[in-house]
């Protein structure tokens, strides 16, 4: 074949064509506008598209600095709640932002518990606050939302659920009882960050409304982060007792002469991950761990002395639908130790006992009201609120305990 005379007649087929070539590329220019506007017009749906997608995924625990959540808005707080917030007990009323100095908060706190009568008797805790607490600036802080902070609680019941012995707790706490061992193991294993929450907000805000409780401890959470949480007293007793479980020495504490609470079952964990000696030595996600062991150690305790109404009401409380009477039964048990065994038999009897439930739903002052959960097992809330005196006050624990526990649930 001749190339050159190919290649010549291909050159002037192109030469004798030369709209064939102007079409070409006028049709590449038109399919590359055509491109770009579909590439941009794409652009802006998917833009679109994401941008309504992200507002629709927005966190609704999210808050600006000073802001106030809006189901907060307008209401009048005082007490506890105003000085959290730099009110100083005083009655004030919530508006769309909340500026206060947290430095001053924490340190008007602290007088106020220092000014119990008794306080005086106690160096220890105002040795505490001159050497650690007012050595911090609380103003420095980082915001976490409500989610987050239960997300931290997570990480931290999952160390350490899966590095505590309990061979070794069972054989020392337990006596070797190998029934009580499974019924704590699916106790301790229905504890959640939830769990853990409720019992934060019922130590912390005196108030029964478990809504108010969520959106006010989210709100402290963005505008204080952890660490202002850790250092709030509790202002009613004389101990050295603050943090947002309100520990005393009662409840963290080993020393040669023996061990108190939590620390009765430090020994169980993996090394690296113990709490300290002390409860004034306490940070971070020391408290959740805490938190944790000193729920072992009260429910070990119990374990120990059940009989067969107690065993029952508490083979109920390992179902996952009960986790709101468990987190009640938590909180009593820190509050009053003694009344677990009145509320465990409380519950027992509502369950069991229809006459008892109908005496109780009829009972002269209308105060006792219950809750069915989807188990069909009443959850009881109030059932002492008539008289006081049959629970010796813990009736108001276990009230804003199960409010607090439903909401955060909902």
């Amino acid at each position: 074949m001749n190339t050159s005379n190919k290649l010549n007649e291909n050159k002037e087929s192109q030469a004798k064509k030369p709209w064939k070539i102007k079409e070409r590329i006028e049709n590449i220019q038109t399919k590359a506008r055509k491109g770009v506007t579909a590439a941009l017009i794409g652009l802006s749906i998917s833009w679109g598209f994401s941008s309504c997608e992200n507002k629709g995924k927005e966190d609704p625990y999210k808050l600006e600095i000073n802001e106030v959540p809006k189901a907060l808005i307008g209401k009048r707080i005082s007490k506890l709640y105003s000085y959290y917030v730099g009110g100083n007990w005083k009655t004030i009323t919530l508006w769309k932002t909340q500026n206060w100095d947290k430095n001053e908060a924490i340190k008007n706190l602290y007088e106020k518990k220092f000014s119990r009568e008794n306080m005086r008797k106690y160096v220890v805790a105002k040795q505490h606050y001159d050497n650690v607490v007012s050595k911090i600036n609380f103003n420095d802080y980082t915001p976490i939302t409500l989610p987050e902070y239960e997300e931290q609680i997570d990480q931290t019941l999952n160390k350490i659920k899966n590095n505590i012995d309990r061979d070794g707790l069972w054989k020392k706490l337990l006596w070797g009882d190998k029934e009580k061992l499974r019924t704590l193991q699916d106790l301790s294993d229905n504890i959640s960050p939830k769990s853990l929450t409720s019992y934060s907000m019922t130590e912390l805000f005196p108030g029964t409304d478990g809504n108010f409780n969520k959106n006010f401890l989210n709100f402290l959470l963005q505008n204080g982060g952890t660490q202002y949480l850790e250092y709030l007293p509790a202002i009613y007793d004389d101990y050295t007792s603050f943090w947002q479980y309100q520990f005393t020495s009662l409840a963290v504490r080993e020393t040669d002469e023996g061990k108190e609470g939590a620390s009765k079952v430090n020994e169980f964990v993996e090394k690296d991950l113990r709490i300290p000696w002390s409860v004034s030595i306490l940070q971070g996600e020391d408290h959740h761990k805490a938190a944790y062991l000193l729920i072992i150690n009260n429910l070990s305790n119990l374990l120990r002395n059940w009989d067969n109404t107690i065993q029952n009401a508490l083979k109920k409380l390992t179902k996952i639908e009960n986790q709101s009477n468990l987190a009640q039964l938590i909180a009593i048990m820190h509050n009053k130790p003694i009344n677990w065994k009145k509320f465990l038999e409380e519950r027992e009897k509502l369950n069991t006992n229809k006459t008892y439930l109908e005496k109780k739903q009829n009972w002269k002052n209308g105060k006792y009201n219950y809750d069915t959960n989807q188990n069909g097992q009443i959850d009881i809330y109030e059932s002492f609120v008539g008289n006081k005196n049959d629970i010796e006050w813990s009736h108001n624990y276990w009230e804003k305990t199960y409010n607090n526990f439903k909401t955060l649930n909902e």
